[in-house]
């Protein structure tokens, strides 16, 4: 198994454990809350509940900026798309022409040889 993915397992592995452990509340977290103090907190006091309102109403226009950005891209991605086939068209086009235009001159060309060898 390669280092970087004994690495990787481990730090996963140790960020799970820390996890659950602040979650469930099991043994002293790196920032010294115990068991204990999940199970006593109290409410928030009022200016936290107006900073966790406004932090909320934060998030929110963050997500609805992400969300028109997303739209944006995908709009911009069709309209990126669109152009690309009507330039492979337009170069289609003028392979063809450029393929007949060949194909005419070099048939004039024999044409003249075959006029120069008479004469």
């Amino acid at each position: 198994m390669p280092v970087s993915k004994t690495v990787h397992m481990q730090t996963k592995a140790r960020c799970t454990g820390e996890m659950r452990d602040e979650l469930l509340g099991t043994g002293v977290s790196g920032k010294g809350m115990s068991e204990t103090d999940l199970r006593n907190r109290r409410g928030l006091p009022l200016d936290e509940r107006q900073s966790a309102a406004e932090l909320e109403a934060v998030l929110q226009h963050h997500h609805n900026l992400q969300e028109k950005l997303a739209e944006d891209m995908l709009h911009l991605a069709r309209n990126l798309k669109n152009n690309t086939l009507a330039a492979q068209n337009i170069i289609k086009q003028d392979n063809q022409v450029t393929a007949q235009t060949l194909s005419q001159y070099s048939s004039r060309c024999i044409d003249n040889i075959r006029v120069t060898k008479i004469t």
